[in-house]
């Protein structure tokens, strides 16, 4: 009995099965699922600036108030490289001294991107990439205690109304450098002898052995008047300031009573063309550190419109109303150092001051006694130095292609009974 109903029962489970193969009733066979399609190969990266790309030429210029000065590198961020602004500590007009970090909400970019969490935004404009106005993202950070690094050149009038006073401008000068370089701040020096002409050496009997001068000396100021380039070699810095004291340590030549102050600042401003800062000037300075001048002297200054001498074209001096573009464009900050016995009424309409310099390049203002010494540090170039603003701008927005970029960045600062709002513009192409 039990193999029969065995044998039934298995006969209907044959039929059962045999039903569902023909797909009958609801215990038709499911089919087999699709194999998954294989994701696709991420695209490659094509934003951002290449990690083997370097800086070729930068062009910085700027509008606007003259707040500070500012420097761009690319620096590696382990896919990319982003630009890094370094821009030159900003003066209190009050203090006359650097803002620091406790200052920091003064502090703000003109974007509709700035976060709270101190995100900016700046605008981007690539040439031959992406379509221009491109938004990328960044950060500001205030650099306190930190090691910029910078080029500082002194420019210093020999002629013969400083008198002795050029030996104690030399002997401060040299003290100043020897204080700076073994804070280790990074910092390189040039000096930059000058009266109405600069950059001149003789080829044969000069009285230098070092320093190198473009032109020979000629009217209308036939002094030699070298200069020693950027070094940070501090030995080598102090035997060329020993051999300006044996020349003209007691001033020598000039002329007429103003001098090229404003020439000499303009020429060795070397801020546009190439990444050494070489073109158009004789000082190689860098684009990756802030750039200072120490400027002193004790008259006023030539100007285009009023240059006193007969200037040949190597050192003429720009018009008056060029200052906010060949000076006051935030790529170098102007300290004035003069005489304290100047007096600004000496001065002709359309001639300028060193506090004209100074002040529009958001520099500071120092004095000297007829003796020449002072203390440079007053000046407190080191807080300068170590009290800037880095802006990390992320690179991701500019195609890899692009080999010409152009950056913009606007800055605005509180004083408190006033604002100064300076934008800057940087012109750089890569390889």
């Amino acid at each position: 009995m039990l193999r029969r109903i065995h044998e039934s029962t298995c006969g209907l489970a044959l039929m059962l099965c045999a039903a569902a193969l023909l797909g009958c009733g609801s215990a038709a066979m499911e089919e087999p699922e699709p194999e998954p399609e294989p994701e696709p190969m991420p695209a490659p990266n094509t934003e951002g600036i290449a990690r083997d790309a370097t800086i070729d030429t930068v062009s910085i210029s700027s509008t606007g108030d003259n707040v500070t000065s500012a420097s761009v590198e690319l620096v590696d961020d382990g896919e990319d490289q982003d630009f890094l602004v370094t821009l030159a500590p900003v003066v209190d007009p009050v203090t006359n001294r650097p803002y620091g970090a406790s200052d920091a909400d003064r502090f703000a970019v003109a974007s509709a991107a700035r976060g709270s969490t101190g995100s900016i935004a700046t605008t981007l404009t690539v040439k031959g990439g992406a379509a221009d106005g491109t938004v990328c993202d960044a950060e500001l950070d205030f650099g306190e205690g930190t090691a910029s690094g910078a080029d500082v050149a002194f420019l210093v009038d020999t002629t013969g109304s400083m008198g002795r006073a050029v030996t104690g401008i030399a002997d401060s000068i040299e003290a100043f450098a020897q204080e700076l370089d073994a804070a280790g701040l990074g910092v390189r020096f040039a000096f930059v002898t000058f009266g109405d002409a600069y950059d001149t050496k003789r080829t044969e009997f000069s009285g230098y052995t070092l320093g190198t001068g473009t032109d020979e000396p000629t009217r209308p100021d036939p002094t030699e008047r070298p200069l020693l380039d950027f070094t940070s070699d501090v030995e080598l810095f102090s035997d060329f300031v020993e051999e300006v004291r044996n020349n003209v340590g007691g001033g020598a030549g000039g002329g007429d009573g103003p001098e090229n102050y404003y020439g000499v600042a303009s020429a060795m401003n070397a801020k546009a063309s190439d990444a050494l800062g070489t073109a158009g000037s004789p000082l190689s300075r860098r684009i990756e550190v802030p750039y200072y001048q120490v400027l002193v002297g004790d008259n006023c200054a030539h100007t285009e419109e009023l240059p006193g001498s007969t200037f040949d074209s190597p050192w003429l001096p720009p018009s008056s109303s060029a200052l906010p573009t060949v000076l006051g464009d935030g790529s170098v900050t102007v300290h004035s150092v003069l005489r304290e016995s100047f007096n600004p009424l000496w001065c002709l309409e359309g001639q300028l001051t060193l506090t004209d310099l100074s002040d529009a390049t958001g520099g500071a203002n120092l004095s000297f006694p007829s003796s020449g010494e002072v203390d440079l540090s007053a000046l407190d170039l080191a807080a300068f130095i170590t009290n800037f603003w880095l802006v990390r701008i992320d690179s991701e927005c500019v195609s890899k292609a692009s080999d010409a970029v152009q950056l913009e960045l606007e800055l605005t600062v509180d004083d408190g009974d006033t604002e100064r709002t300076q934008s800057f513009t940087f012109d750089m192409t890569f390889r």
